[in-house]
């Protein structure tokens, strides 16, 4: 793997009792698996730098995404600027692993990192799946009784409040289940757009009637 190993301890690894004391490995080389791969045991490598920039940089060159992002600093600046440089599946400051025992964050990877995340509210988003579904009439669709320049009155250049009208008596009028009575509100939106156009007030009345229908 490269580097100078540097064991904190005394005890010697022993195989047979699969046991590892913790090391440090200092100044691995760029291409050493100790800084490509997952480490699942007590091995630290040490990689030092000269500058701010040069840290960004180094962490960017190993892995642009990893998992977890840990900065100790007393520098408020410094840490709020290797968060916005270095993009990370989660962050601490001045700590380590205590993201994963807080159930209200999310906790997960991104790119080459991994893909989703769990914890709480944020499982059940992750491993379920919002499907749309929009269900028309099956007999009575208001869209095909309303005349073609009714139903685009925005395009012909009814305008926007012409367009808003229609909008609310043909789009949403026909899928709601009203009272009878509340279709009168419909027929009065209808007679005050008379005025303006008589297709409105088709499209009204026709809405009016499709309500109706439908409440039954």
């Amino acid at each position: 793997s490269g580097g100078t190993q540097r064991r904190v301890g005394s005890a010697p690894p022993d195989r047979e009792e699969k046991y590892m004391p913790l090391t440090l490995i200092d100044s691995p080389p760029s291409g050493s698996p100790l800084l490509r791969e997952e480490i699942f045991g007590p091995l630290l490598p040490v990689v030092t730098f000269d500058s701010f920039d040069e840290a960004v940089e180094t962490i960017r060159g190993i892995d642009s995404t990893p998992l977890a992002l840990y900065v100790f600093t007393a520098d408020t600046a410094a840490a709020e600027s290797l968060l916005q440089r270095v993009q990370s599946g989660t962050a601490v400051v001045n700590d380590c692993v205590l993201q994963h025992m807080c159930h209200s964050l999310p906790f997960g990877g991104v790119g080459t990192s991994g893909h989703g995340v769990c914890h709480g509210e944020w499982s059940f988003q992750t491993f379920t799946f919002p499907r749309s579904v929009l269900w028309r009439h099956a007999k009575f669709d208001v869209d095909q009784t309303v005349p073609v320049p009714a139903r685009h009155a925005a395009a012909s250049g009814g305008g926007a409040r012409r367009a808003k009208l229609l909008e609310a008596l043909i789009l949403h009028g026909p899928y709601l289940s009203l009272p009878g009575g509340r279709s009168l509100l419909l027929l009065l939106a209808g007679a005050a757009a008379f005025v303006a156009s008589p297709y409105l007030a088709l499209a009204a009345l026709a809405g009016a009637v499709t309500v109706v229908v439908a409440g039954r």
